[in-house]
This record gives structure tokens, sequence and C-alpha cells, in this order.
């Protein structure tokens, strides 16, 4: 949760003839409360911006707010691709949280997540791997019983979620199971030092009116109404729902369509609202850009929203639409998008030393303003917001007004740059803490972890400037990501210089293994046989086919699962007239799907 919620967040009830929410959420909840013990859950969270799928605990209190705050979160926000929410609220309404940045995204398949909640700590764990602990003198308030508790919702805090779009409606979490494990220390079986016991595990292949009931209540800040009808079983899962007021429960009636679309160098990446049908989103015929630019190869990626077109060489100053045709999207009855178009965003390259003023909206000298992360923007910090203190003084640096302000509770930074090698010069200066142990975090750049545990004030000193270069640093997917894990209190960042390696790849970079993709024909022109190579990255299900150009498939050249390596088939094209085809690879394996065609002429 975000310090800045002044109110009871998940169990203020609001009639709802005074709050209008127009939107439908789910919350399942215990009807009896624990208290210590190991809490595990195992689920596919929801994937968009504006959206949360969590599992809690939490105490129904009854005194004013908020005397009696206990609550334990995992928090799953939409808008990131790698990245868990934690969180101990305690009475006062006192918040201590954590982001930690993962290898995964939650929304892409079901993981275990767990806590144990004890008198002396409470910890987090990701597929049995502990991630985060918190002690100190506010575990020890957390003393009352609490339900458990699974909800998604819509958060009107837009920079702490991400911007609201309905058009990604409706939104779905899969729930596998929930365990619970009482807590008994020196007698237990299961969790850190064998100090829990399984109490029940419930998996959910119907619905336990006896263990769970169902929410109908609202809070402040939740675009949504939670509803019975939006809980529902199926399959062995207990499925939330984010709906319209409408079309309620597990049901999809919208087709799928496009968020937005970039263009960077001959590279079109497009957003879909939902998971779309991986045949349709590689099929050549059903995108179209205009003016006319011909498209040479899709990809899908991994998440299922998002493709990447290859174009040819597009005109300087043009401007772009993407048009689709005939999408279905991947829900069990599909829905198809008949037609949807939206303006391609071209890049704006910026220019080199990058500088930002990470602390302010602001321009200071050469340093460019800070602002939030979109798909409209080339640069910015995702949640966070700028804190001045221009009334203190700052040691070891002339811009003393670059290191006055800050950027606080940041949780991911993002530039788009060239593919390429960089340099990146990290400022930071402690201005509102100055005892050793009460803010510490973590940063990484790219893949990178650059800062373990960094205590502004152990390691450098109070309201001392403090700059950290990170040299050699390797981008291959067009943006430039820092991130933040806290441990105690939240990350602040003053200033980021960004300047491309004139050295090329580091010495010591390994070689990247090559991407999947098509080799052109040999030889071309050709008559009756030319020979095609292709290399596969890891192993596929591939398809290796022929097409006119009418789009239509005139020879199928081999089908089947191939392991990764390179390739050489060959294509013989005497049944076939005169004229220019396509040969097209279409590759599906634990990395994706990708689609790639190559023109060849045959000439009899």
């Amino acid at each position: 949760m975000k310090t800045f919620i002044l109110f009871p967040v998940f169990v203020l009830i609001i009639s709802t003839n005074i709050c209008a929410q127009s939107y439908r959420g789910a919350e399942l909840r215990t009807h009896e409360s624990f208290t210590y013990g190991r809490f595990e859950v195992r689920y596919k969270a929801a994937a968009g911006s504006g959206v949360l799928s969590n599992f809690f605990t939490y105490h129904d209190y009854t005194s004013p707010c908020c005397e009696e705050w206990n609550e334990i979160d995992i928090e799953i926000l939409g808008r990131y691709t790698n990245d868990i929410q934690t969180t101990t609220i305690t009475p006062g309404q006192k918040i201590q949280n954590s982001h930690t940045k993962l290898k995964f995204s939650p929304a892409d398949s079901f993981y275990t997540y767990a806590f144990e909640w004890t008198p002396e700590y409470v910890a987090w764990f990701v597929d049995g791997k502990e991630i985060y602990r918190q002690t100190g003198e506010h575990i020890a308030t957390l003393v009352y019983g609490q339900k458990i508790m699974m909800n998604i919702w819509a958060a009107e805090w837009e920079n702490w979620v991400g911007t609201w779009n309905e058009k990604q409606l409706p939104f779905f979490a899969y729930y596998d199971w929930v365990a619970y494990y009482t807590y008994n220390p020196g007698n237990g079986d299961s969790g850190t030092d064998k100090n829990f016991t399984l109490s029940w595990k419930d998996e959910f292949n119907s619905y336990d009116a006896d263990r769970w009931g169902k929410a109908t209540h609202t809070f402040n800040g939740n675009r949504v109404l939670f509803t019975k009808e939006n809980i529902v079983y199926k399959d062995g899962m207990m499925i939330l729902c984010l709906t319209d007021d409408t079309d309620l429960g597990y049901v999809d009636k919208v087709a799928p369509g496009l968020l937005w679309a970039r263009l960077n160098k001959n590279i079109v990446t497009a957003r879909f609202t939902e998971r779309i049908n991986p045949d349709d989103a590689i099929d050549i015929g059903k995108f179209s850009i205009t003016p006319s630019a011909t498209i040479t190869n899709i990809e899908l990626l991994k998440d299922q929203r998002t493709v990447r077109l290859q174009i040819e060489e597009p005109q300087p100053e043009q401007k772009y639409k993407l048009i689709i045709f005939t999408i279905r999207d991947d829900f069990e009855t599909s829905n198809t998008q008949a037609y949807d178009v939206v303006d391609i965003i071209r890049d704006k390259p910026l220019q080199f030393p990058l500088k930002i003023n990470a602390g302010s909206d602001i321009s200071y000298k050469d340093y460019l303003p800070d602002q939030s992360w979109g798909y409209e923007t080339e640069y910015g910090h995702m949640d966070g917001y700028h804190r001045k203190y221009y009334n203190s003084e700052v040691n070891g640096t002339e811009e003393d007004s670059l290191f006055l302000a800050q950027l606080e509770e940041v949780v991911q930074y993002k530039i788009r740059v060239p593919n390429g090698v960089y340099n990146i010069q990290l400022g930071f200066a402690e201005l509102e803490l100055n005892t050793v142990g009460k803010r510490e975090f973590d940063v990484w750049v790219e893949d990178s972890l650059i800062f373990y545990d960094l205590d502004l004030v152990r390691d450098f000193g109070y309201a001392q400037v403090a700059r950290y270069n990170a040299q050699n640093v390797y981008v291959s997917d067009g943006v430039l990501d820092i991130y933040f894990n806290n441990w105690i209190s939240h990350p602040v960042i003053n200033s980021i210089v960004v300047d491309q390696s004139a050295t090329g790849l580091p010495d010591n970079k390994p070689n990247l293994p090559r991407k999947s993709g098509l080799g052109q024909n040999y030889p071309n022109p050709f008559n009756p046989q030319t020979t095609i190579a292709l290399y596969l990255e890891s192993k596929s299900f591939m398809e290796l086919d022929v097409y006119n150009l009418l789009g239509k498939k005139v020879k199928l050249i081999f089908a089947g699962e191939k392991n990764a390596g390179q390739y050489k088939f060959n294509f013989d094209s005497q049944n076939l007239s005169s004229g220019v085809y396509f040969y097209r690879l279409n590759a599906r394996s634990s990395k994706g799907v990708i689609t790639e065609y190559k023109k060849m002429l045959v000439v009899k």
C-alpha cells in the first residue's frame, strides 16, 4: 500500500448509492481469523495498468481508524512485468513495504508465494525462496487475528498502479490453491527452521462456504465494487474477475484492441489490450501500416500482448498508422476484432550524454526534467514522487540544486536507447534521514546488481553527494532499465547520466546467443531448386512454408520439433510458375513465438 492512503483500504464499506464505482471486482475472505503461521498461495496474477491482484491477511477492526490496524500483503501490480510488492501495516496505519525484482512476470504463469508471520519477524517467499524480511519494533504490534483474503481491484492512484484504461477489461486472476500452516516452533515440519505445520489446504475444486465468504463492499480509492458473481470456480481454480457492471463473472465478450504502437528505426512495437491468438498474431495478412510500409517479419512476445513488426525502411518524418484485421483474443471462446487502428508514435532519439534531473520535474542546467514513464515518453520513473530540501546544505558538489531535490519511493526507471553499450552514472544524497540503518535499498542496472543494501549515511555520509559509475552496461531490448529494491524505508535518487560507450562490448561480456531467424535462400533467383538456411535459438516447434503474393500457402517444407542449431532445407519449385514468393519461418519455444518472412524469385 502507499503512505498517502488515509482511509481503511480493504474493509471500509460504502453504500452503492454514495459511491459511484462503475466497475466490478471480487474479494474472497475466510470467516476465521488467524494469527502466527505460514500463509501460502499459488496463483497467476492479472496483467495490465491500473489493476492489482493480491493475497493478504487483514484484521477486521472495530475501533476508530486506525488503532488496531494489522495487515500483511502480497500485492501484484499489473503494470509491472517483474515485480512484487510486500507490505505490513500496523496500528496507526504505519506502512512498511518493499518492492522486489523478479526473474519472471507474475501474469505469465502460476507461481507460489508465501509469507511467514511470527512474533519476531514477517518474511516473504517466492517459489520457496525468501525474498524479504521485516523485523523491528513494529512486528510486536502485529497481534490481532487476521482473515486470509484474495482480491482483484483497480486503484485510483495512477502514480502507484499506472494509468487506467477500461479497454483492458475484463481482467482475471487465477488462484490454484491456498494453504495455512500453524506456527509450531521446534515441532513443525515445514517452512523456515521447520517451525510450521500444515493445518489445511484448499485446492479450490469447489466453493467451501464454511471456510470462505464473498465480499460485497468497496473502499475509498477503489474504482470497483466487490460482487459475489465475480468469484468463479472452474477447472480446479478460483478465478477473481474484474469486469464492467454488466458482463459479470468469468466471461469475455470484448474483442482485443490496440493500446498503442511505437516505431524505432524499422521496428514497430504494438501493445494489445489482452492476450491474442498466437496464430493471428504472426499472420502478416492481419496487419497493415499506412501510408504503405511493407511488413517483413512479425514476432509475438511471451506475454502474448505485444508484437514486434519489422518493416522496410520507413520514410523520415512520415506519420504512420497501424491497422489490424480480424484478430482473435486467446480466451476460451474467442472474440474477433474486425478492425482497429492507432497512430504510430515515432521514437525521438535522445542526445548523449543524457542527463536527467531525477528529483524534479523542471530542468537544471543541461539536465532534463524528470517525468513519469509511459508509452508516449522517452524516459521516466514508475512510482515515486519528488521532494525538495532547498533549506538544506549538501557537500561534495557544485551542483547543489541538483542534489537538493530527489525522487523518492521509485520502483523502476526506464530510458529508451538504441541497443548497445552504455556507461551510467547515478547520483545520490541523503537529506532526510541522518542515522545509519534508517534507509537501505538495492539498485539494479539491467540484470546487474550494482548496490546491495545501500545505506547512504553509512556508506557515504549524511548530506554527502555520492556518484556511482556503472560501466559497459549492455542494452539489447531498446530500453535501459534501472530497478530499486528497498529493505528499510524507500529508495531515493537525484540524478542519472547515460553516455554511449565508445569501446563496444566489454571484454568480459559473454557472446549473446543468436536469435532464431531465416537466412536468405541460395541461389536466388533459382530454377527449380534452392536452399533455405535458418537458425533456432532454442528447442522449438517450427514450420517452414511458402506463400504466393496473394498470401496463399503453396508449399509446406517442414513442420515439427527441432533442437537449437543451424539447419538447411532444400526447396523444389517444380510445380510453381515464375514469380515472387515468400518463405516463412514460424518457431514456438519457451522464449516465445517468432515469425519471419523473406522473398525469393522463381525464374523459368
